[in-house]
């Protein structure tokens, strides 16, 4: 994903040094098109990683929340 916004900062940079109108216009399609990709590539990446968490149990952390602690039973602190 960097490389793909690097290619896109590149092609902003370059357009603005190009004095030719015709390779300006180019240039800025080029970046218009990676910003695409990497807007593209980000959405996937959120949409599975969401998924993903619905996967997680949820169980596990309140069950042990819900135990007491070694402290809580014994009165001290568990030992390293």
């Amino acid at each position: 994903m960097s490389w793909t916004l690097l290619a896109m900062k590149k092609c902003a940079h370059f357009a603005q040094e190009c004095q030719d109108q015709e390779i300006r216009q180019l240039i800025d399609q080029t970046g218009q098109m990676h910003l695409r990709h990497y807007n593209m590539l980000l959405q996937q990446l959120m949409t599975n990683n969401r998924q993903g968490m619905q996967q997680v149990p949820q169980s596990a952390g309140q069950t042990a929340s819900q135990q007491p602690s070694d402290f809580q039973k014994t009165g001290y602190p568990p030992l390293m």
